[in-house]
């Protein structure tokens, strides 16, 4: 078995005993694309500058193919960071931008002008070669800010919320981009981002980041359906979160909750006296306006809606103020069309839920 290429062992980080980065352990093989997410001051940027070089880690061991790099420079560690704000030089033209980290290395003014213009053809640039990056639309410069670390040949490359500055429509298409930049390369990439749909329509695996800890990792569709706890279960997706106790009725384990009583999942059902959360997606619950046949169903009223496209997220009251949302495609929510404060009924099947015990 091959060894991984990047493994954080332990790593912290603190500035001046305000723990950034807490203990985290975290193996990236190479090829894989690696996204880690997590609200602002999670950890996630301090992380990537760590594997970058730009912060020394107060704890633990970064090694690169088994090689320590703690105190190895940023120019000495082979792998290059695209910036959030791109950092392009607007002294220099797109091929002198491009070029750049080969003059630095002392690359001859041949050798490194043949592979700028090959990356920059490779990611259609080469009629702004000798354009002024100032001069360029966001998108250009983004493609600029890729190729001057592409050239540079890592295994490695990191990446700093890279499409936050483009418009919507730009970041669709660089998402696509980029995955098959990296699919065609097979280099491994470290992608840090705040956008759960960029994480997810491009990552491999997905790193779960709050308060300096790593929550959870996978693949994003494991992440999407069966968070590892609270936390994540209400920052992924639209996710209804219910508490309540395990208890026993008629030989079978139920939850009472404030929604009433409900049919947990079969899988891992919990033990009586037990403390539990049923996680359920939005997009798995079911409005009707009759009382549907599902074994849960609690009575609603729609207290709002939220248009996203070909999706609307309705916002529901089920007494006592406590909220439900449902998740419908638009189609089906044009023909339910449900008005502003109408009592309907949500239900969904027990094993569309995830069960979390306290």
């Amino acid at each position: 078995m091959n060894a991984p290429l990047l493994v954080l062992d332990k790593v912290e980080k603190q500035y001046d005993g305000f723990a950034a980065v807490k203990s985290i352990d975290l193996v990236v093989e190479s090829g894989e694309f690696v996204a880690i997410m997590g609200p602002s001051g999670c950890g996630k940027t301090t992380t990537l500058r760590m594997i970058a070089g730009l912060e020394v880690p107060t704890g633990g061991e970064i090694r690169l193919r088994g090689k320590v790099l703690n105190h190895v420079d940023p120019w000495e560690r082979q792998t290059p960071l695209v910036w959030q704000s791109l950092a392009l030089f607007p002294f220099l033209n797109v091929r002198q931008n491009v070029e750049f980290g080969l003059k630095m290395r002392g690359i001859d003014a041949t050798t490194r002008r043949a592979k700028a213009d090959g990356w920059l053809e490779r990611l259609g640039l080469e009629p702004f070669a000798t354009r002024a990056v100032t001069q360029l639309s966001g998108g250009q410069r983004q493609r600029v800010a890729l190729a001057r670390s592409l050239v540079l040949e890592p295994e490695l490359l990191l990446l700093d919320e890279p499409l936050s500055a483009l418009d919507a429509h730009l970041v669709v298409k660089m998402q696509a981009e980029l995955i098959q930049l990296q699919k065609q390369l097979g280099i491994t990439f470290c992608y840090v981002t705040h956008s759960q749909s960029e994480a997810f329509a491009m990552a491999d695996r997905v790193v779960i980041m709050n308060g300096g800890t790593i929550q959870q990792v996978g693949a994003p569709r494991q992440i999407f359906r069966k968070p590892a706890n609270r936390f994540v279960a209400e920052f992924i997706g639209t996710n209804n979160i219910i508490n309540g106790v395990a208890r026993t009725e008629g030989g079978d384990i139920v939850v009472e909750s404030g929604f009433g009583t409900l049919e947990p999942p079969s899988h891992g059902a919990p033990m009586p006296g037990r403390k539990v959360e049923l996680v359920i997606g939005a997009d798995f619950l079911a409005l009707s306006r009759e009382r549907p046949a599902l074994p849960n169903v609690v009575p609603v009223r729609v207290i709002g809606e939220q248009f996203v496209g070909s999706v609307v997220v309705v916002h529901l009251e089920a007494g006592d103020e406590r909220s439900l949302r449902a998740q419908l495609p638009l189609h089906l929510f044009e023909q339910l069309a449900p008005a502003h404060g109408e009592a309907l009924f949500a239900g969904w099947q027990p094993e569309n839920a995830y069960l979390l015990e306290q």
